[in-house]
């Protein structure tokens, strides 16, 4: 988090606290009714005329041959196995960038990086359950709906003939329907775990911004990345990332889950001798017991005025420093694990998408040759052993020829197509074939350099992963780094910012209020607010039999 969104994370958070400083009895967001678009994916359907019209060109063409029947009957047959012959005949050659299959090129595969915060994101939520009936997560799912942002994916068609430079891609979109599953996701897990904990966390008071909110409709999201150090403008105009979203979130999941996990004990022992000062003083009236809570905090908190003056402020400008400074407590307990997580899921995201493109690639590859060959025998009409050099050359130009006028809905849609074309039958002995193929290259290999050493397609994704120029670090427009060489950039990079922000995030709370005694004026606020919180239990305390809209705190 940079020195600016400090300043900007301080006063905005400041202003939330003012809300929650009053005992008041908090309510869930008013639900939101949601309307689920269904669509069908056209290239699911099946063109029966498509498939009747293609058998009566190729009828014709036999026709038109005048073989008798047998040779007739031997071409359906050649037809019909047409996958068989080309699986069987498939060689893989690594070439510079690109990979050939029986003699077909394919692009290596495009990797797209959103970003680490975005990589750990998705493996956390791959096995979220959502409830999708939370009036919470129904607001924030409409407002993802609504949001343009980049990174968003919603509507890009994917290029695979390059690869996408890391934070390059400017371009705002929508949410695909994966990344706001992976939003909800990991914004569900950060809700559970203020329920779990909030006789630690206390209640979560509504934050509205005051910016026209009523006609921007920002809500949570919005809410939530300015809470996060952007500027209100910037999240109007969509100018945060989906890496900053995530990043985001996954700040306050972990502040908050590190927080309790190192400071729990001193957490309750604030509580209980904040209390009991309330009690020792007598005091009679709300005014004098928030008085008495007011006076002790002040004198089991420090502001850390070195933070406040200097943030905003590059290096050399900065008032106040420690020649001798240090790491901030815990410092070096979280940073390894961010840096294990980071790297870990980092890493997974290059190789999976490596090894899924050239699986995709291998696929789209088989369906193309075996495509030729059955248009190859169809054209030639007749068995090879009868056909002249001349018929099969113009058989085999033919069979090319078609193969690239329709190679965009072949590699679209390999299986669609052939249905389309070919029918049930051949089709499925395409994909059968094409299953058969990947699965050998995946176990066994495949002879790569034609030297009787078979590649499996492990030993491609690590090849490419250590050779391929796919990341664009110094976003100079061209891809200058390999996955290999950029994963521990940027592993060090993702867990660097997530450490400072989870410690500035405690200073911004009243975690480092009672933890550390060292905070932001954010910081005291929200541990005053607490305190009021655990001395008005009438209001707070988790009450079993209370209205499903009404939050309280679990304060024994």
């Amino acid at each position: 988090m940079s020195k600016r969104n400090k300043k900007l994370l301080s006063l905005l958070l400041s202003t939330m606290m003012v809300f929650s400083v009053v005992p008041s009895t908090v309510y869930a967001a008013p639900e939101q009714g949601t309307e689920a678009a269904v669509e069908q994916d056209a290239n699911e359907e099946v063109k029966q005329e498509d498939t009747v019209n293609n058998e009566a060109d190729a009828s014709a063409d036999q026709a038109d041959t005048k073989q008798d029947e047998a040779k007739a009957d031997d071409t359906a047959q050649k037809t019909d196995n047409a996958a068989t012959q080309a699986g069987n005949a498939a060689q893989t050659v690594v070439d510079g960038t690109d990979v050939t299959v029986a003699g077909t090129s394919i692009a290596i595969p495009a990797i797209k990086f959103q970003g680490a915060n975005a990589a750990v994101a998705e493996a956390l939520t791959k096995d979220v359950k959502i409830d999708e009936n939370d009036p919470a997560i129904k607001g924030l799912r409409k407002e993802l709906e609504n949001l343009e942002i980049v990174g968003g994916e919603e509507g890009i068609e994917n290029d695979d003939a390059k690869a996408i430079a890391t934070y390059a891609e400017e371009e705002k979109n929508g949410l695909s329907e994966e990344q706001i599953q992976t939003v909800l996701g990991l914004y569900q897990q950060y809700q559970e775990n203020w329920t779990n904990n909030a006789d630690l966390l206390g209640v979560q008071t509504p934050f509205f911004l005051d910016f026209n909110d009523s006609d921007d409709k920002l809500g949570v999201l919005g809410e939530m990345l300015a809470l996060a150090g952007q500027s209100v403008d910037d999240v109007r105009n969509g100018t945060v990332t989906y890496d900053d979203l995530t990043g985001t979130i996954l700040t306050f999941k972990y502040g908050d889950e590190k927080g309790v996990e190192y400071y729990r004990k001193e957490i309750e022992q604030a509580r209980t001798d904040a209390l009991q000062a309330v009690k020792d003083s007598e005091a009679k009236t709300d005014a004098q017991k928030l008085l008495v809570l007011n006076d002790w905090l002040a004198h089991h908190n420090t502001f850390d005025m070195a933070y406040i003056m200097n943030s905003g402020k590059s290096a050399d400008e900065q008032p106040m420093y420690s020649p001798t400074a240090e790491k901030p407590e815990h410092y070096n307990d979280i940073k390894p694990i961010f840096t294990e997580m980071y790297k870990k899921q980092i890493t997974q995201t290059f190789h999976d998408q490596f090894a899924d493109g050239i699986k995709d690639g291998f696929r789209k590859s088989y369906y193309e040759n075996a495509i030729q060959n059955i248009k190859y025998q169809q054209s030639l009409g007749k068995a090879e052993s009868d056909a002249t050099d001349e018929e099969k050359d113009a058989a085999q130009e033919k069979a090319k020829a078609y193969v690239e006028t329709n190679k965009d809905a072949i590699d679209a849609d390999p299986d669609g197509f052939a249905r389309r074309e070919f029918g049930n039958d051949v089709a499925d002995q395409l994909k059968a074939g094409a299953d058969d193929f990947i699965k050998t290259a995946e176990n066994e290999g495949v002879d790569v350099n034609n030297d009787g050493n078979p590649v499996t397609i492990e030993q491609m994704t690590q090849n490419m992963m250590a050779t391929e120029k796919v990341l664009d670090l110094n976003q100079d427009g061209t891809n200058e780094t390999t996955a290999n060489d950029g994963i521990p950039i940027l592993t060090e990079q993702a867990a660097t910012q997530m450490t400072d922000g989870v410690v500035n995030y405690w200073e911004g709370s009243h975690i480092g209020a009672f933890g550390f005694g060292k905070s932001v004026c954010l910081g005291y606020s929200k541990a005053y607010a607490y305190l009021v919180q655990c001395l008005d239990k009438t209001v707070y305390l988790r009450n079993p039999n209370a209205s499903e809209d009404v939050l309280y705190a679990s304060i024994e």
